[in-house]
């Protein structure tokens, strides 16, 4: 059964000059995202963080989200995506449930963030993606790519290991952290290859 840590590698081994991504002007074949996504998992492990700790991430669909959710898994980490509607408070009680150590965002949302930032204990790092000025006590998203190597082995995970984790919007109470384990996406995989009809 394939963990989603090898999902990516084994299409970069399949097809690595083929376009994996278009995102407005980037666009990365297989093998180009395959490099992005191993040194951004080089640097968060590079970071100190180690295998299930959480990653939140703020922002709009894009190349980098992408790359975000098979770093994780390439590292063996927890992803933790976040709505971009959330409200402040919101974002503070995921923050405080789920523990997240660190936490990727753009532009658009470095406001909410800085209202919430002083309030999570739990958070260590933040990278900023794209922000013209990096804020103090930020990492900046490119520099850290680049000072990483682009080759990893992707993390011995168990089937039964939580990889990704998604709150519920909280509309009757708090949020709820809905957990997903390999084994739920690898099965999600198998439902819609065979429900959709892919060829």
């Amino acid at each position: 059964m394939y963990r989603a840590s090898r999902i990516l590698s084994r299409a970069v081994a399949s097809f690595p000059d083929r376009p994996a991504l278009i995102d407005g002007d980037v666009r990365l074949s297989y093998r180009a995202l395959g490099e992005r996504v191993n040194r951004l998992a080089n640097a968060l492990c590079d970071m100190g963080l180690e295998r299930g700790d959480r990653v939140a991430i703020l922002d709009w669909n894009s190349h980098r989200y992408a790359e975000a959710y098979y770093a994780c898994a390439v590292a063996g980490l927890t992803f933790l995506p976040l709505n971009s509607r959330l409200s402040a408070p919101e974002l503070e009680y995921i923050f405080n449930d789920s523990d997240a150590r660190a936490v990727l965002l753009s532009a658009p949302f470095l406001e909410v963030f800085e209202k919430v930032r002083s309030r999570a204990p739990s958070l260590e790092f933040s990278l900023g993606m794209g922000l013209e000025d990096t804020p103090a006590g930020f990492h900046d998203y490119e520099a850290m790519l680049s000072a990483a190597s682009a080759e990893a082995e992707p993390a011995d995970t168990a089937i039964d290991d939580i990889i990704q984790i998604y709150y519920t919007s909280g509309t009757t109470g708090d949020p709820t952290g809905v957990c997903l384990t390999n084994g739920n996406v690898f099965w999600s995989g198998v439902d819609c290859t065979t429900t959709l009809d892919f060829r």
